[in-house]
This record gives structure tokens, sequence and C-alpha cells, in this order.
């Protein structure tokens, strides 16, 4: 008997699962704030979960990729994953959403640093 062979099907699955992951990651972190406020302890494992999905799948398709020889396709998935990870983990969702509904013109950036948002400075006045 032959062994079973991957076809380049599977990869556009795990792909599919990754990018999904990280949309879903992406919308659970922009709700994080008002969901802490409402419901306190389903936030944290909502977003662990998100991550997890996010970076597990991605991890598969890197993998599929690899197992498949498609090497420059591995390396562009791990850069996609490294820095959608790296933009989501530091965005200052608190600035982004606070200055689009309170009408905020200042040049506030979404990409602040957290410690930034601990110490309670704003760009916007009276904020």
């Amino acid at each position: 008997m032959r062994p079973a062979t991957k076809k380049p099907r599977q990869a556009r699955w795990t792909v599919t699962m990754a990018s999904a992951g990280w949309l879903v990651l992406t919308v659970v972190s922009c709700l994080w704030l008002p969901l802490f406020q409402a419901i306190w302890w389903f936030s944290m494992p909502a977003i662990a979960a998100a991550w997890a999905w996010a970076v597990l799948w991605s991890f598969a398709a890197v993998m599929t990729y690899l197992s498949l020889k498609r090497y420059v396709r591995s390396f562009v998935t791990l850069t996609i994953a490294v820095l959608l990870g790296v933009v989501i983990f530091r965005i200052d969702w608190q600035t982004s959403t606070s200055t689009a509904s309170s009408g905020c013109t200042g040049t506030s950036s979404p990409l602040l640093s957290r410690s930034t948002r601990a110490a309670g400075h704003s760009r916007c006045r009276g904020g």
C-alpha cells in the first residue's frame, strides 16, 4: 500500500481556519473592554480561546505548508501570523474606540503602548 499523500486542499483548509481565528481574535479584542465591564468572568476565557484558535491554526498552516515542501508559503504564513499577533496585541482598543465614539479629532494613534494607557494618558482634550 502506498502512504496517503497530502494535497494542497489541506493547506487551504488550515489557512482558512487560521484566517477565521485572526478575525475572531480581532473582534474579541475590540470587544474586550465592554465585555469585561459587562461579564467580567467571561472576558478572559474568551480572549484566551481566541488567541489559542488563531495561534494553533496558524501553526497548523505553517506545518502543513512545510510538509508539502512549500517553504516560501510557509515563511509568508508565519510572517503574517507574527505581524498580526503583534499588531492585535499592541493596539490600544480603548483609545481607538473612544476617539471614534467621542468625536475626538486629535492625532491619537491606536498603537499606543499599554503602559501609556495604564498611566491614563490621553491625546484628546478633556480626556
